[in-house]
């Protein structure tokens, strides 16, 4: 019995540049495309991880 991979996954191609066909995307700032989310994804991402975009410390804080 042989098992096919491939049936599981697109083989078809779309650039970053594009949007996916069929799917709802928004541009972002890096001239890509992304997932849009409404308000309370937005919301429930910011309630679990703490802030809308990445932490980023210069220093360790402490004494």
């Amino acid at each position: 019995m042989s098992i096919k991979f491939l049936k599981h996954f697109n083989t078809r191609k779309t650039p970053q540049s594009e949007p996916i066909p069929g799917k709802a995307m928004t541009p972002n700032s890096a001239g890509g495309y992304s997932f849009a989310v409404d308000d309370w994804t937005r919301l429930e991402r910011f309630l679990i991880l703490g802030s809308e975009g990445g932490a980023r410390t210069t220093r360790p804080s402490g004494p």
